[in-house]
Formats: structure tokens, sequence, C-alpha cells
């Protein structure tokens, strides 16, 4: 949700990339997330063999609510703010090593 929460619109392969999934595993959850309500997948008028996915007004609406989730899994974990974001800097790090190699 946070990275089409960045964008209007994202094409499932730009969305895959972003989220370092493949297509078998991200399709399934989009169709969730079309079932809820949260979002639609269209064909793209400029290329048919593309599909655009776009929020609705309720994924949208997410958002708001979703601001709170990083505080509370902080808190639950303990972590002041400084040790929250050195801990997303290392997974970042690790992530960054594992697929380069």
């Amino acid at each position: 949700m946070l990275v089409l929460w960045e964008q209007d619109s994202i094409s499932v392969r730009d969305l895959g990339t972003a989220l370092q999934l493949e297509s078998s595993t991200l399709s399934p959850l989009l169709k969730r997330l079309e079932a809820g309500g949260l979002l639609r997948r269209e064909r793209r008028p400029d290329d048919e063999r593309s599909v655009a996915i776009r929020l609705t007004e309720a994924g949208a609406g997410l958002r708001d609510r979703a601001a709170t989730v990083p505080l509370a899994i902080g808190d639950a974990m303990g972590l002041t703010p400084e040790q929250d974001a050195l801990a997303k800097q290392l997974l970042r790090l690790i992530t960054t090593n594992v697929t380069e190699n």
C-alpha cells in the first residue's frame, strides 16, 4: 500500500519490482486487495498487455489510519525512534547486499 500511496498509478511490473515480488506472488495479493475494494486493476489504453494499479477512494483513505502502524511496531519492539531508524537502515543494507550478490 505504501508504494501505491506514493504513486497515482503504477504497472503491475513496476509494483513487483518496487516490492521485490514475483508476479506469481503479487497477483493473488492484488486480487484480494481488489476484492476488498482497496484498488482496481485496469488495462492501459496505450499498451493492452500492461495492467495499471490504481487505489480506490477506500484504499487511499487507509493512509491516515496506517500512519500509526510504524510507531506501534516500534513501541511493541521496545525501540526508541533512533533504534528504530538504525534497524531500518541495517535492514536496507542487508537487502541491498543480498540482492547484489
